[in-house]
């Protein structure tokens, strides 16, 4: 669940055009209140999605067609919510992205449970 979250902030901080949401739009959204999806443009100009689906984090490179899962199907993803501040090129904010994680593997005694939470910034400097 740790590499799977350094992945997503990996290609976030080197991406530009985030918005809350898994489609392929692009439109610039900001989502304080947080969204159980997000898509950008990563650094190669793919559209990148990740969202959680049937307990996995799943991960889309072109433009939502097809998801991998980015998580072993031990890891059962709780949640996973994306909170985007600064997408909008006019509100004089450096776009950032929180990301909100939870995940659980084992059952009963071995059963342990993992909270994680980064935000990450865009590299790119926006004009």
């Amino acid at each position: 669940m740790r590499f799977a979250l350094e992945t997503i902030a990996r290609d976030i901080k080197t991406g530009d055009s985030y918005h809350c949401a898994d489609d392929v739009s692009l439109v610039q959204v900001d989502c304080p209140s947080g969204n159980d999806s997000l898509t950008f443009l990563n650094v190669s100009g793919a559209t990148v999605t990740f969202k959680v689906s049937g307990n996995r984090i799943l991960r889309s490179i072109n433009g939502g067609l097809t998801f991998d899962p980015i998580t072993s199907p031990d890891i059962i993803i709780e949640y996973l919510t994306f909170y985007v501040i600064g997408s909008s090129i006019s509100d004089d904010f450096h776009p950032r992205v929180s990301i909100v994680a939870k995940g659980v593997s084992g059952s009963g005694s071995t059963r342990s449970e993992l909270n994680l939470q980064t935000t990450v910034s865009q590299r790119k400097i926006q004009r």
